[in-house]
C-alpha cells in the first residue's frame, strides 16, 4: 500500500469550497454580517465571495435582511432531516413551477392525490401584476376540476369509488380531451370566470400520473391568452419534471411500475 491508500485524493473545487465556508461562517456567529464581514470572516475579497451569495441567495440557504446583511435560513436542516414523499415532490417542483410562471406570466400550481381529495403541495405566484394563486395545503374535491381529470387518468377504476356518475363521466370526459390534445382546458368548479390549464406529471413506462400542474388563465387587455402557446409550456414543464423525478426518485418509479403490472 501507498501512504495515500485509503484516504481521499486531493481535488481542486474552489467555487464548492467559497460556498462552504460561508455557510459553516455564517452557522457559528451570532450576528448578521454584511458582506464585508463575511469576505473577512472567511479570509477572501468581496469581489470573490459576491457572486456565491448571490446564488446562495437565490437557492434560500442565506436571507438578506435591510442593510444587507445576512443570515443563513433553515434550509439545511431540512434538507438534513426525513423528509415525506409530499415535500421530496415539491421540492423537485419547485424550480419547473417557477420556470413556468416566468415562461407565462401565471400562477402555477402542484397538486397530488391525497385519498379522494386532491391536495396542493406547492405553488408559485404569478409574476404579473395580478393573478389566482392556491395556497399550499388547499384541499378540495376531485369532481369537476380537470386537474382531478390529470391524476385520474386512466385510474378511475381505484381512485373514485366514492364519485357519483355524473362526476365520472365528467372526468371521463375531460380525460379524453387530455388524450386528444396533451392537456385540459376547464373552468375552475368553484370560479366559472377562470379557465384552468391542466396536465399530468407522469412517471415510468407506461406513464402513470402522479401529480399535476395547473395554471389559472385570466383574459386581460394588457395580455390576451393564448391557450396554444401557454399549453406548450405547460406541456413542456410536465415531461422536463416527469423525466427529472424518474432519475431523483427511481424507488417510487419502480414502485409505480410494479404496481400497474
Amino acid at each position: 500500500m501507498t501512504k495515500n491508500d485509503g484516504k481521499l485524493q486531493k481535488y481542486s473545487a474552489p467555487a464548492l469550497e467559497k460556498g462552504l465556508d460561508i455557510l459553516e461562517f455564517l452557522s457559528l456567529i451570532d450576528f448578521k454580517p454584511t458582506l464585508s464581514e463575511v469576505a473577512a470572516g472567511i479570509d477572501r475579497s468581496k469581489s470573490e465571495i459576491f457572486r456565491m451569495m448571490i446564488v446562495l441567495e437565490e437557492r434560500g440557504y442565506i436571507q438578506r435582511f435591510d442593510r444587507d446583511t445576512f443570515t443563513l435560513t433553515d434550509r439545511m436542516s431540512v434538507i438534513g432531516s426525513p423528509r415525506s414523499f409530499n415535500s421530496r415532490l415539491a421540492e423537485i417542483a419547485s424550480p419547473y413551477l417557477k420556470q413556468l410562471s416566468s415562461d407565462t406570466g401565471l400562477s402555477t400550481h402542484l397538486s397530488v392525490l391525497d385519498e379522494n381529495q386532491m391536495l396542493v403541495i406547492a405553488n408559485n405566484d404569478a409574476e404579473k401584476s395580478y393573478g389566482l394563486s392556491l395556497q399550499v395545503g388547499f384541499r378540495t374535491d376531485l369532481a369537476g376540476s380537470g386537474t382531478a381529470a390529470c391524476l385520474l387518468a386512466g385510474q378511475q377504476d381505484k381512485s373514485t369509488e366514492t364519485l357519483q356518475q355524473a362526476d365520472l363521466k365528467q372526468l371521463k370526459t375531460l380525460e379524453g380531451q387530455f388524450n386528444t390534445q396533451g392537456y385540459i382546458l376547464s373552468p375552475n368548479p368553484n370560479v366559472h370566470s377562470v379557465l384552468e390549464l391542466s396536465a399530468p406529471v407522469c412517471i415510468s413506462e407506461p406513464r402513470i400520473p402522479i401529480a399535476a400542474i395547473t395554471l389559472a388563465l385570466f383574459e386581460t387587455a394588457v395580455r390576451p391568452n393564448t391557450v396554444p402557446d401557454i399549453a406548450t409550456h405547460l406541456t413542456s414543464a410536465v415531461q422536463a419534471l416527469g423525466r427529472r423525478i424518474d432519475i431523483s426518485m427511481p424507488s417510487l418509479t419502480y414502485k409505480t411500475s410494479a404496481s400497474k403490472a
